[in-house]
């Protein structure tokens, strides 16, 4: 089996989307100064180009913001 092929089956209950229709894409945006990661998860996810591996997005090592830097990105 090609990997094309892996990419194309999904679990009966699962859909193919674009990642934009899911989530808002920002790119090259840096933490601002005086900000840092929030220590606990939040709503707001903040997906690095270190957190994608092989097509995916490793979830392990994600990262959130506080919903003030959130605003301020």
């Amino acid at each position: 089996m090609t990997y094309d092929d892996q990419l194309k089956r999904l679990p009966e209950s699962w859909v193919w989307s674009e990642i934009g229709d899911i989530s808002e894409v920002l790119g090259g945006k840096r933490l601002p100064n005086g900000h840092k990661y929030s220590e606990f998860p939040t709503d707001h996810a903040y997906i690095r180009v270190t957190d994608f591996d092989e097509m995916k997005v490793n979830i392990s090592g994600l990262r959130f913001l506080l919903p003030e830097t959130h605003e301020l990105i």
